[in-house]
């Protein structure tokens, strides 16, 4: 359909880096009703997950998207807060998947009272896809900035929302 989606990627769908790796989280909730699964990133040090999105040929922003992220802490206190950053790449046909990233870009979401609270994060500003051609596969590199945060125990990604708008209905 034409007009604005979103594209939720839970973190479990997601590629640990092979360098700088953050660690899967998975634990059961205090009642143990159901389990709590995310990407515990650290409070120092800069960590990466990755994951991938195909990209209709009707993508109407000009190889922009935005996003928002759905987290969580173990620990901290209210009004610090945690900053993620995401960047993408295109490649397609022939591309080599070993493409530069682009720019990456921040948003802050302030801790809310409570342990393991779900935290809805503000969308971003527009994420430029750097080297981006109609139909290509996006390569999205998420993390926790560690300059600026002043949360000071490790965060845990449960999903990020990209959303992008379409220009026609059928993509052919």
């Amino acid at each position: 359909a034409v007009g604005r989606h979103e594209f939720p990627v839970h973190a479990n769908a997601m590629i640990l880096s092979s360098a700088s790796a953050p660690s899967a989280y998975s634990t059961a909730g205090v009642t143990n009703v159901g389990m709590i699964q995310g990407i515990l990133f650290g409070s120092t040090g800069l960590q990466y997950a990755e994951f991938e999105l195909p990209m209709p040929k009707s993508l109407a922003t000009a190889g922009t998207i935005t996003y928002r992220a759905r987290w969580t802490a173990t620990a901290g206190t209210s009004a610090q807060t945690c900053l993620w950053q995401l960047s993408a790449v295109g490649v397609g046909d022939g591309d080599t998947l070993d493409a530069a990233q682009g720019t990456a870009v921040d948003t802050t979401d302030l801790l809310l009272p409570g342990t393991l609270i779900e935290h809805v994060g503000p969308e971003s500003a527009a994420v430029t896809i750097s080297s981006f051609s109609a139909e290509d596969t996006v390569r999205f590199r998420v993390n926790r900035k560690i300059t600026g945060n002043t949360l000071l125990t490790g965060s845990i990604l449960r999903m990020v929302e990209v959303f992008l708008t379409i220009a026609k209905r059928n993509d052919t």
